[in-house]
């Protein structure tokens, strides 16, 4: 989608939509929020425990990612202000960014890649924790789903699954491990 964020990289081949002013407003907020959530000094912490004990780097940052991501729907959710799940979303891929430097800094060695495989794996869990929580029902998500499909081809979206499934792959081999 246009304009979210400065860094995203076009996809020629899917038509694009122009975000509105107020998913710009609502992108901001909360990725400005899901960074000062990432860095506030009591959660650092905790994030970085999730890091340590968590079956792989990629598993430890999509529990953080989703942890804020969960969270700041909450808080909007509770408040009467909905965030636009789109908007959720960009505002996850370029906060993942952030969640991976902070992997790196904390001495974990993470991959664009893995950046990658944790963001769509937050984005699952932080859909899981909304369903549970009442915030999301199935129309939501059928709603989600469909405004997700048309920013890719079928091919982009073919590789889309396929990432999803791979970090699903990633995670539950890392559970394995641990178990062993």
């Amino acid at each position: 989608m246009k304009g979210f964020g400065a860094a995203q990289k076009p996809r020629p081949t899917a038509p694009q939509k122009q975000a509105t002013e107020n998913q710009e407003k609502q992108f901001e907020l909360v990725l400005s929020q899901g960074k000062l959530a990432l860095f506030d000094e009591e959660f650092m912490p905790h994030a970085a425990k999730l890091l340590e004990t968590s079956p792989t780097p990629v598993d430890g940052m999509a529990k953080i990612g989703a942890a804020i991501g969960t969270q700041l729907y909450m808080s909007a959710f509770k408040s009467g202000n909905l965030i636009e799940p789109i908007v959720l979303i960009e505002a996850g891929r370029k906060l993942m960014d952030d969640v991976g430097e902070f992997a790196n800094a904390s001495g974990v060695t993470v991959s664009p890649d893995d950046v990658e495989n944790a963001f769509y794996m937050a984005a699952d869990m932080t859909r899981a924790n909304l369903v549970s929580m009442g915030a999301f029902n199935q129309d939501d998500i059928e709603d989600e789903a469909m405004e997700v499909d048309g920013l890719y081809d079928a091919d982009e979206m073919a590789a889309l699954e396929k990432r999803v499934a791979d970090a699903r792959g990633m995670q539950a081999r890392g559970m394995r491990e641990m178990a062993k």
